[in-house]
Parts: structure tokens; C-alpha cells; sequence
């Protein structure tokens, strides 16, 4: 069996969490959670994940703000962070761009398909899959 690849999920609503657990490990994946900023933070910096699913609406610090923290760390900066909000704004969606993020999906969609894509990226260099654009 190939090498089971982790994924931290930052996200405070812990029924999302339950459900996007299932949707990845039907995919080999490990799961790793934080439902605040600086939990996912001390996470991130302990287990280094082969990626980060972040949220952007999160208690004490917005997503914004983990991204900014975890682009500028050294240690962390090249784990691939994608995003996955409830926010539909274009331009908050640059922004997370500029910031480093390397997807941007919202919740309720098909989570199937961004599991596919996340795969992608965690089994390679973190360059999207061919087929790749922002949803």
C-alpha cells in the first residue's frame, strides 16, 4: 500500500471535519485537525503535512492571517496551503493567491473532485494537475 500522505485541516466547524476525515481517507489520506489558528499553527510546525486545507473565517486570526504566518516561516513556507471557505469573493480569492495558496474551493461543492486535486498535489511538487483552475 503507497505511503499514506497527510493533510492538516484548519477549520472551526468540526461537522465539516467529520465529513472531509471520511472523504480523505477513502483516499489515503492521514488526517490531522485544529480548530483554531494557533493549534493548526503548532501542528503544522510539529507534523509537517504534506498539505494544508485552511479556512478563512476562523476565531482569533482569519485565514489571511495563518497564511501570512505560515508563508513567512521557514519551516513551513513550501508546505502547499489550499483553501477552502465560505467566502465567494474574487478578490479575497487574489488575495489568497498572492499569499501562496495553491487552490481555492468553497464549501458544499464537490468535495470528491477537490480531494482529486489535492491528491495531485500532495503526491507531486505541488503544481496544480493539468486540469487545474480556481473554482
Amino acid at each position: 500500500m503507497p505511503h499514506k500522505k497527510r493533510i492538516l485541516i484548519i477549520d472551526d466547524n468540526t461537522d465539516l471535519l467529520e465529513v472531509l476525515n471520511e472523504v480523505f481517507e477513502e483516499h489515503n489520506f492521514e488526517c490531522l485537525f485544529a480548530t483554531t489558528p494557533l493549534e493548526g499553527l503548532k501542528l503544522a510546525t510539529l507534523e509537517k503535512p504534506d498539505i494544508i486545507l485552511l479556512d478563512l473565517m476562523l476565531p482569533d486570526m482569519s485565514g489571511l492571517g495563518v497564511m501570512h504566518l505560515i508563508k513567512n516561516n521557514a519551516e513551513l513556507k513550501k508546505i502547499p496551503v489550499v483553501i477552502l471557505s465560505s467566502m465567494m469573493d474574487n478578490d479575497v480569492r487574489w488575495l489568497t493567491e498572492d499569499l501562496g495558496a495553491i487552490d481555492y474551493f468553497s464549501k458544499g461543492n464537490d468535495y470528491e473532485k477537490m480531494v482529486r486535486r489535492i491528491a495531485a498535489y500532495a503526491g507531486g511538487n505541488g503544481s496544480p494537475p493539468p486540469s487545474s483552475h480556481w473554482e
